[in-house]
């Protein structure tokens, strides 16, 4: 699977603004966010299918399937995995800074 292009994530810009402004949260490219200066979460297509690959744990979790057009109901359960995932994140590395 390749990176998403911008044109691959136009139809979830709601989503990605919503992560842009959690704490900790930076986006080095279009679509590809670091927490702090880890990397946590970009988008990866092929052919007509979008994954978002997002860490969990401080680790790569499962790739989460975002079909194209997504729903407002698919959008929402993208954003409370990723909001998940990211606090999961976020107590990682508070456990691992102690």
């Amino acid at each position: 699977m390749s990176r998403a292009r911008p044109k691959d994530l136009r139809d979830i810009t709601d989503v990605l603004d919503v992560v842009r402004a959690w704490p900790k949260i930076s986006e080095r490219a279009l679509g590809v966010f670091w927490i702090r200066r880890s990397p946590f979460l970009h988008f990866h297509v092929r052919g007509d299918e979008r994954r978002a690959h997002a860490k969990r744990d401080g680790a790569w979790g499962a790739d989460i399937c975002v079909p194209f057009g997504a729903s407002a109901r698919a959008k929402a359960a993208l954003l409370r995995e990723l909001r998940t995932r990211y606090e999961s994140c976020i107590r990682a590395s508070h456990s691992s800074a102690r």
